[in-house]
């Protein structure tokens, strides 16, 4: 009788062991893909960020020129960056648990401070709408009138 007690249990620890290692792997590739989503999604945020900081540096320089639909557009950029920078510092703080390197964060870092900057600039021009708006449109005035004034004192 023993002797087929050691045989069930001979034949159940292969079988355990391998349940065991299945066990392991579906967590490992549930680990991994879970890693992977996250990878995308901030890769996703930092293009956005690069497609947002060129029309961001477009708008800004219209806006400046005196075209008031820029500073809608402005606003908008402005306010979409600003929203990922958000979602960015949210991924940022897990540094040392496997989901962002030193070098990323970093970067991040870096992004960040620029960002500031930037931004206190993007809130000049928006604050300074009406002034700029005004200005501009003296200016195409002046630009209007400066044949004539030409003319007249050729003459």
């Amino acid at each position: 009788m023993q002797r087929e007690t050691s045989k069930r249990k001979s034949v159940y620890i292969p079988f355990i062991i391998l349940v065991l290692l299945v066990a392991a792997m579906v967590v490992a590739y549930w680990l991994l893909f879970k890693k992977e989503n996250r990878d995308a999604a901030y890769l996703s945020l930092v293009v956005e960020q690069r497609v947002l900081s060129q029309g961001l540096a477009t708008s800004a320089a219209s806006a400046a020129a005196g075209n008031e639909e820029a500073f809608t557009n402005l606003r908008n950029l402005q306010k979409n960056f600003s929203t990922n920078m958000t979602q960015l510092a949210d991924i940022k703080p897990v540094i040392g648990k496997g989901m962002v390197s030193q070098e990323v964060a970093d970067s991040y870092n870096s992004l960040d401070k620029n960002w500031k900057n930037y931004n206190s600039h993007i809130d000049t021009i928006l604050r300074s709408q009406d002034t700029i708006l005004i200005l501009s449109d003296n200016i195409k005035s002046i630009n209007e009138q400066m044949p004539d004034m030409l003319n007249a004192s050729n003459e």
